[in-house]
């Protein structure tokens, strides 16, 4: 089972490689795979991030792999400056949650979180939410 938060995603992004890839497909294999990081469930039902690495062979084709996605890089100091409280805010971020809504669940108000938003897009040097989420996805931190 596909973690709900990352389902859409997944599927949008294989269908998206699925259309382009189609439209390229000539014999020359060479860069015609993609790779895909989502959670899914181990046998212990505990979420765990894997890879899945899709070929397209020929336009009506597509072969996959799944495998257990390694750690995230440690070595990044921004993400390691990240507070477990900010941690939280941006989980709740991704879920779509609003600044009023994480403030009742967190019990902080609005103005904090936004403080907490405001530090996060700071640390991962990004401008907007959209880009806040995109840049921690690809850090493996949510």
């Amino acid at each position: 089972m596909i973690h709900p938060t990352d389902y859409l995603l997944f599927i949008s992004k294989l269908i998206e490689f699925v259309v382009k890839e189609k439209k390229q497909v000539n014999g020359d294999l060479t860069g015609l795979v993609e790779s895909f990081t989502f959670r899914v469930k181990d046998p212990k039902n505990h979420w765990v991030k894997v890879e899945f690495h899709a070929l397209m062979i020929v336009p009506d084709m597509l072969v996959g792999i799944i495998r257990k996605a390694p750690p995230a890089e440690s070595n990044h100091t921004a993400i390691n400056q990240i507070s477990a409280r900010e941690m939280e805010v941006l989980q709740l971020i991704s879920l779509g949650d609003s600044a009023k809504m994480i403030g009742e669940k967190l019990s902080i108000s609005m103005n904090t979180v936004i403080t907490h938003r405001k530090h996060l897009k700071q640390k991962l040097q990004v401008k907007n939410t959209a880009e806040l989420i995109k840049e921690a996805v690809k850090a493996r931190i949510i």
